[in-house]
């Protein structure tokens, strides 16, 4: 939601328009709506709130297929709406090696990732597909961008232990941060955690979430951009990750899980580890919304 605001709130007036009325053929926009139970969302929260359909689906199990992470699908060639989760697009899991001495034979990276999607979502984009058809696409393309920028989606942790991987820090159980178990999780949400959902409807609360990605974006709006800013290549946008991931997500000691899954590591947080990270996570955010939006101002043309 930072991310698709902070680009939303560069473009132009004639800008915002055309994006926000190509979003309103969404196919499935009732699935973000359920999301503001008390009042429509403006213009710009709409935009800000597509952004999370991608995730939204992978909640809704009567409409949309879960099939799984998608490790032995082929490369995406073409992207149309369909009713499948596509779990598989939300990252790249390159592999780097954290254990000791020399690398094994590390494992493949997916085929099906969020950089090869991203890269035919831009191309689809800027064609002459239906308003309806880019519409889907930019909800992808809203999301994508920032999964990408996000450290722990671009990479897989491997050990001895380990040898398939962590799946982006998702099997490195931590202790240090409360209200957080995974390594993944403690990266995604350390700037805000989404609202609790509706105790009645278990719906989500997107309103309340603007509200967080609101405050995010007032902390960070004036962030420094870092080097390349203008670079719109995902498969650069991932070699940033992974180099962020390998120098600070994973700058701590693992150890084999003391709980009951052999599959597992511990870690332990300090708030020196945090402190580096939230700097990170503040520049990650900043650098994927400017880039959003070159890509955005391509499309509107």
């Amino acid at each position: 939601m930072s991310v698709a605001g902070l680009a939303y709130d560069v473009l132009s007036n004639a800008e915002q328009v055309k994006l926000v009325g190509l979003i309103k053929q969404h196919p499935d926009l009732h699935l973000v709506m359920r999301g503001f139970p008390d009042a429509p969302p403006s213009d710009r929260e709409l935009v800000m709130a597509l952004a999370t359909w991608p995730d939204l689906i992978k909640q809704d199990k009567l409409e949309y297929k879960d099939e799984g992470y998608e490790e032995t699908a082929p490369a995406v060639t073409s992207i149309t709406f369909d009713n499948k989760m596509h779990k598989g697009w939300h990252f790249i899991d390159n592999p780097i090696w954290l254990g000791e001495g020399t690398a094994p034979h590390l494992p493949d990276v997916p085929q099906a990732n969020a950089v090869g999607v991203v890269s035919i979502l831009k191309k689809q984009l800027v064609s002459k597909e239906a308003d309806a058809a880019k519409a889907y696409d930019l909800g992808w393309l809203l999301h994508l961008v920032g999964d990408l920028h996000q450290p722990l989606h671009a990479v897989t942790g491997v050990t001895q232990t380990l040898p398939s991987g962590d799946q982006g820090g998702n099997k490195v159980m931590v202790q240090g941060v409360k209200g957080e178990r995974e390594l993944h999780a403690v990266w995604d949400d350390f700037l805000g955690k989404s609202a609790t959902p509706d105790r009645q409807t278990h719906l989500p609360r997107l309103d309340k979430d603007i509200a967080t990605a609101d405050d995010i974006i007032t902390s960070i709006q004036h962030e420094p951009l870092g080097a390349d800013p203008d670079n719109l290549d995902p498969n650069v946008w991932a070699s940033e990750s992974a180099k962020m991931a390998k120098e600070d997500a994973y700058n701590l000691t693992l150890q084999p899980s003391s709980g009951d899954h052999g599959d597992e590591l511990d870690a332990e947080l300090d708030d020196a580890y945090m402190q580096r990270a939230t700097v990170d996570a503040k520049q990650r955010i900043r650098q994927a919304s400017h880039r959003l939006a070159f890509i955005l101002k391509q499309v509107l043309q």
